[in-house]
């Protein structure tokens, strides 16, 4: 007694509100992942057009992406 009630359902994960840029990562992917349009996502990061590069182990902010 005195633990979780076997009905309990555990309470959704919070959206992440940020991306580790991995080997292998494009910024069209990681929009993709997160329900996002890559175009904002360059925006929210300052990440200039046409290349929109990024590096391995940057953080990249997920504003205005689902999760």
């Amino acid at each position: 007694e005195g633990g979780t009630p076997a009905d309990a359902v555990p309470a959704p994960a919070a959206a992440p509100r940020e991306h580790r840029v991995a080997r292998g990562d494009t910024l069209a992917g990681i929009a993709r992942r997160y329900g996002c349009d890559a175009r904002r996502l360059a925006q929210a990061n300052r990440l200039k057009a046409p290349a929109y590069c990024i590096r391995i182990g940057q953080r990249i902010r997920l504003e205005g992406c689902e999760g």
